[in-house]
């Protein structure tokens, strides 16, 4: 109640008091130029900030992967099977890409 009343006194001494348009100007301006940064961040909106962040960079991981993957064809599974029945012994990875 306390809070209350001191707010409606003040603003019943506002219209009392002349402020400078001046000082009312940089007063707002500062204001505005605060960043609000909350003393307990949430981790988990922290973490979705950086995900969000930096998922355009995945995407286009993940796009030039595929696109190197198509580029370089890539030996299906049933071919190196099939090298490594015929002589598996000999096999090395080199031999396979």
């Amino acid at each position: 109640m306390r809070v209350k009343e001191a707010l409606a006194a003040a603003h019943f001494e506002k219209e009392k008091t002349e402020i400078e348009e001046h000082w009312q100007k940089s007063v707002m301006v500062h204001i505005r130029s605060t960043v609000h940064r909350p003393s307990n961040a949430d981790y988990l909106e922290v973490f979705g900030r950086f995900v969000w962040k930096w998922s355009p960079v995945a995407c286009a991981l993940v796009l030039l992967m595929a696109g190197a993957a198509i580029q370089l064809d890539f030996l299906p599974e049933y071919e190196i099977a099939k090298i490594l029945m015929e002589d598996p012994i000999d096999v090395s990875l080199l031999e396979l890409l």
